[in-house]
């Protein structure tokens, strides 16, 4: 009974913030995981596998379109 209890309000909670949560993620999943995945993909060529999230924050202040070149500035160059 009492797991029941916690599930009702945890759902409750949820079906309030799911429209939310449903377009961050869809948001997350365009720019950063996109970028994140990339770079863990292409670790054998660049030698990295994270991007470089301090330039990706300073492009994201500086109100930068999210664009190729954008994301080639972030993600790792390929190794000689």
């Amino acid at each position: 009974m009492s797991i029941d209890g916690i599930r009702q309000k945890k759902k409750y909670f949820w079906d309030i913030a799911k429209n939310g949560n449903r377009h961050w993620l869809a948001a997350n999943m365009n720019g950063e995981a996109f970028l994140g995945f990339g770079a863990f993909n292409t670790k054998k060529i660049t030698g990295q596998d994270t991007i470089d999230f301090i330039k990706f924050r300073q492009n994201i202040a500086d109100s930068r379109l999210w664009d190729e070149q954008m994301f080639g500035e972030v993600m790792g160059s390929p190794k000689e």
